[in-house]
Formats: C-alpha cells, structure tokens, sequence
C-alpha cells in the first residue's frame, strides 16, 4: 500500500481533503499534516511515497517543504497545491515545479484530478529491459 501524505494548514481542507481519499484506502493509506515542520517530523517515522503540500503556509512554506523533501527524501514524489492569492497568483505553483515538485494543481481543483495526477505518479515505471526482449529475434 502507498504511503501519501498530504500537508495543509487549512484544518477544513484536510477534512475534507481525507474524506475524499476514503473511497481509495485500499490503494492509499494517508496522513495528514498541518505545516512543513510536522510533515518533515512525520517524513523521519514513516516510509512516504508521496507527498501533496500546500505553498502558502505559516511557519515552513511549501517551496521550503519542497526543497527539503528534495534534500532529504529524493525517491518520494511530490504535488504541490495552491490557491495562489490575489497578490501572488500562480507564481508559487511554478516555483515549486522549479525547486523539484513532480506536479502543480491550483485551488480550488477537482478530486478526481487530484486522483489521476497522484495514480500517474505513483505507478510503476515500465521495465523498458522486459518491454525489449524479442526485438533482435
């Protein structure tokens, strides 16, 4: 089972958040986590495959999360969300893809976007060795 854990200082967004992930609990357990700082003491624990963080976030930001996640836990993937704001817009989302997010989705999205960018990220790769036998036959 995939390990996701998903960061949010926004408590209402997390509830819901993990409501919509219930439907999916045989393929995902998840975590939750209300700024950078837990989700990195959370990251120490547990083995995480995926991690979803917030950008606009008191205390450690989402550019920061990113960064130490790419620092200190490469193999995990990771989806940055935001809402952005009136006077940020959609800056944080490309900055964080910058800094090494593997995906960016802007508040407010649909779950099920959030479903398929996740199963995208979290499959396995093709073995391209097995995917060439029988090619010089």
């Amino acid at each position: 089972m995939k390990q996701i854990l998903l960061v949010d200082d926004d408590a209402d967004l997390l509830e819901a958040l993990t409501r919509q992930f219930h439907p999916y609990r045989h393929e995902w357990r998840v975590a939750t986590a209300v700024n950078g700082v837990e989700a990195l003491r959370l990251a120490r624990e547990q083995s995480l495959d995926l991690l979803i963080t917030d950008i606009l976030m008191p205390r450690m930001d989402g550019i920061e999360v990113v960064l130490a996640f790419r620092r200190d836990y490469p193999r995990v993937k990771i989806v940055v969300m935001s809402g952005g704001g009136r006077h940020v817009g959609k800056e944080p989302l490309k900055y964080a893809r910058m800094f090494g997010a593997h995906a960016a989705i802007e508040k407010p999205f649909d779950f099920l976007v959030m479903r398929d960018t996740i199963r995208s990220l979290l499959e396995p790769e093709p073995n391209i060795t097995s995917s060439l036998k029988g090619i010089d036959s």
